[in-house]
């Protein structure tokens, strides 16, 4: 990818800071050690300002190293709103809704995963920093910071993609489930609705699906769970399911992660990667830690999505590296935290609940099921 305009420097927080004047870019030329020929740069100023998308607390972080970074330089950079058209020129670290800006989304397939970034400058002289934000910025700082300011080139193309390998892998292929990956949980009773967990609620289909069924079968509620702690543990990766969402009231799915030695005591963490809740039409993404009693905390986020229930495939995955966890959903990133770091393994769980917290269970609306097409989980090699 080309930098081919001059760039500026900016952050918005949301009800934070004043617009700052635009400033064209001081051009310099400066010759090329290697090839003797001269190369346009462009030198960044204490006129520019960052700007990034409003709530997203990753990308603030990002800014902030970049403001840092550069302040130790001498160039003191400004905060303003993200009001597209007001400057000029701007530099966006993430993605941001504007028309001359590209948002990075997580595909696997086409080796495109967290922790990679890139660094393009838009023909309208956004500098547009997306993917791994925080690592982007780094590299600005590391390559193009010096004693002569910050200056970056014309044709400046970079982009950075980690090597991940696949560590786990479950299509659901066949009749039955695959116990070297899989057992079933324990069939505990689950709720305040009297449901319990059930073997014969959780099953393959034949045809490329785990099936988790809720349905209330001689007045008790039953649903199904399987889980890896007896079958594959790891510490840190991208854990990624591709499944549809209940459709009954009372029921909900979750995929989530028990991260940790012992969670319910507080040593560890419950990483809800997602869980759906068909009478909300929400989707929430939430980490438990510090224990289920008086200690306990969380920190979530919310999405009302009522379409996402319609039956179609929806692909929900967290990354969790030593610095804390960011939440999926279709490839895009909706959350992200970092309090209550685990670095001891963790395992995977499949679930559906019932309780009060998901409504009256109508029993006109079963059985519903959740249907699972594949679960992966990557490591960065």
């Amino acid at each position: 990818m080309a930098l081919c305009a001059p760039l500026c420097a900016a952050l918005i927080m949301s009800g934070c800071g004043k617009d700052a004047e635009s400033a064209g870019a001081e051009n310099d030329v400066m010759s090329d050690e290697t090839t003797g020929e001269a190369e346009d740069m462009f030198r960044i100023t204490d006129d520019y300002v960052i700007i990034i998308p409003e709530g997203s607390k990753a990308d603030a972080k990002a800014a902030n190293l970049l403001k840092k970074g550069l302040s130790e330089n001498g160039i003191e950079l400004k905060f303003i709103d993200d009001s597209y058209g007001v400057n000029e020129h701007e530099i966006i670290l993430g993605p941001a809704a504007r028309d001359d800006t590209k948002k990075t989304s997580i595909d696997p397939s086409n080796g495109v995963m967290p922790g990679g970034w890139e660094i393009k400058l838009a023909e309208s002289g956004n500098l547009v920093v997306s993917g791994d934000t925080y690592a982007a910025a780094q590299w600005l700082l590391d390559s193009c910071v010096g004693d002569d300011g910050f200056l970056v080139s014309e044709d400046l193309c970079e982009s950075y993609t980690p090597e991940w390998e696949l560590v786990f892998e479950d299509d659901f292929d066949g009749d039955e489930l695959d116990e070297t990956k899989w057992r079933r949980c324990p069939e505990w009773d689950r709720s305040d609705m009297g449901g319990r967990w059930d073997d014969g609620m959780i099953f393959l289909d034949g045809r490329g699906h785990l099936v988790d069924r809720a349905d209330i079968v001689d007045g008790v509620p039953l649903t199904g769970a399987v889980r890896t702690c007896d079958t594959f543990m790891s510490t840190y990766g991208y854990y990624e399911i591709c499944c549809t969402l209940h459709h009954a009231k009372g029921m909900w799915g979750a995929f989530w992660m028990m991260l940790g030695p012992n969670v319910g005591s507080g040593d560890g963490a419950e990483a809800d990667i997602f869980e759906s809740l068909y009478n909300e039409g929400n989707i929430y993404f939430t980490l438990h830690y510090d224990g289920y009693g008086d200690r306990h905390k969380s920190v979530s986020a919310v999405k009302r999505l009522p379409d996402a229930f319609d039956g179609s495939f929806h692909r929900f995955g967290l990354l969790w590296t030593k610095e804390g966890y960011r939440w999926y959903m279709d490839g895009e990133q909706v959350f992200s935290t970092d309090v209550a770091p685990v670095s001891q393994p963790g395992y995977m769980k499949i679930s559906t609940e019932c309780g009060s917290w998901g409504g009256k269970l109508d029993e006109s609306e079963l059985p519903s099921d959740m249907l699972v097409d594949w679960v992966r989980v990557w490591q960065m090699r």
